[in-house]
């Protein structure tokens, strides 16, 4: 009895292999593969906004040892949740660290006053949440024309934060009538039940 054949999904690809399959496919018809990079397609945005006091870098910064390292489960979300970035570009992830830490995305050095307003009244939370929409559209604008729907993930650590994310994608989407027929905001808002990490899914379709 001959083998039985082998199952593979095509996320079981590694990066070496996928780079053999497009050379295949733009061997068949490289006009129509030249075409195809200009229809339009979806894009994948996740954001992970790290919560209060919490810091991936200062709480471990990759190491794997667990007797000296104290990830919040939106770093671990982060760090395992997309494949790199170079693997699917449409489909990106950004961290941002914790109020009341150092980040230098937003020139918050997370000590003295500036860590003290952190932890208190989540100073700098504002220049997070504006550093987040800016990389947002970054990669929204690397791929226009050639985008048909946008797909954005928050992750945070409670409801409120979350909503107030949500609530700064639509105004800042609502508020940009720089395009022709513009898609309007849909957001689909889901809670993960007896977790610290909890997520708003935002569609633009």
């Amino acid at each position: 009895m001959s083998n039985p054949p082998l199952i593979r999904r095509i996320t079981d690809l590694t990066v070496v292999e996928n780079a053999i399959r497009s050379a295949q496919r733009e061997a068949l018809d490289p006009l129509l593969i030249e075409q195809c990079k200009e229809c339009p397609k979806p894009v994948w945005f996740t954001a992970f906004f790290d919560g209060t006091g919490n810091n991936y870098d200062a709480d471990g910064g990759g190491s794997t040892d667990v007797k000296r390292t104290k990830y919040s489960n939106i770093a671990k979300l982060w760090q395992f949740a997309h494949s790199e970035d170079d693997t699917f570009p449409r489909t990106i992830r950004r961290y941002i660290e914790g109020v009341g830490t150092p980040c230098a995305k937003v020139d918050d050095s997370g000590k003295g006053i500036d860590n003290a307003l952190g932890m208190a009244v989540a100073g700098y939370g504002e220049a997070r949440i504006r550093w987040m929409l800016g990389e947002l559209e970054k990669h929204v604008t690397r791929h226009i024309p050639a985008v048909s729907q946008i797909n954005v993930a928050a992750f945070g650590f409670n409801a409120e934060q979350a909503a107030a994310r949500l609530a700064a994608l639509d105004k800042a989407k609502q508020g940009d009538p720089s395009a022709a027929g513009e898609p309007q905001l849909a957001s689909n808002q889901s809670t993960t039940s007896g977790s610290d990490a909890q997520s708003d899914k935002t569609s633009v379709a």
